[in-house]
């Protein structure tokens, strides 16, 4: 629940994952539950995104549903569906 928090945080998301994942990192499970609360983070989302992306990219499977949830998010969808797509072009 926490990280789920920390993903939807608008104002300090990016710097509370960043800790949580430095201090915790190996006991931190990413759920479909916290991508959906990052895409949709319209202030923080996209530079979530590229950390969680970053951090568990051998580990992270993207379901249909999260890969349509970009479009909802105004500020910062674009810059996340293109890192879905450069993820399948790579082949990830």
């Amino acid at each position: 629940e926490l990280v789920n928090t920390a993903t939807s945080n608008r104002w300090v998301g990016k710097e509370i994952m960043e800790l949580l994942l430095e201090r915790r990192g190996d006991d931190i499970r990413i759920t479909q539950e916290v991508v959906m609360a990052a895409v949709l983070n319209r202030w923080a989302g996209k530079e979530i995104m590229e950390l969680l992306l970053r951090r568990y990219r051998d580990h992270t499977t993207i379901m249909e549903e999260v890969v349509r949830t970009p479009i909802l998010n105004q500020g910062g969808g674009k810059e996340i569906m293109e890192h879905f797509w450069k993820r399948r072009r790579e082949g990830i």
